[in-house]
């Protein structure tokens, strides 16, 4: 059999860009899960998780 090259490109992408990704999934199943209650509720968590966040 013939050796062959064969060049793979590999796209990683940055830190940032991976990231924003997290974040977006994050958010998307935290507004899931919050949808079923009503909008002060709704606020009420997410004072919880942004004051959290910013503690950790």
């Amino acid at each position: 059999m013939k050796k062959q090259k064969i060049e793979v490109i590999v796209n990683i992408p940055d830190e940032e860009y991976a990231s924003n990704l997290m974040a977006d999934a994050i958010a998307s199943l935290i507004i899931d899960r919050i949808s079923k209650y009503d909008v002060k509720v709704q606020e009420s968590i997410l004072k919880e998780l942004t004051k959290e966040s910013y503690q950790a």
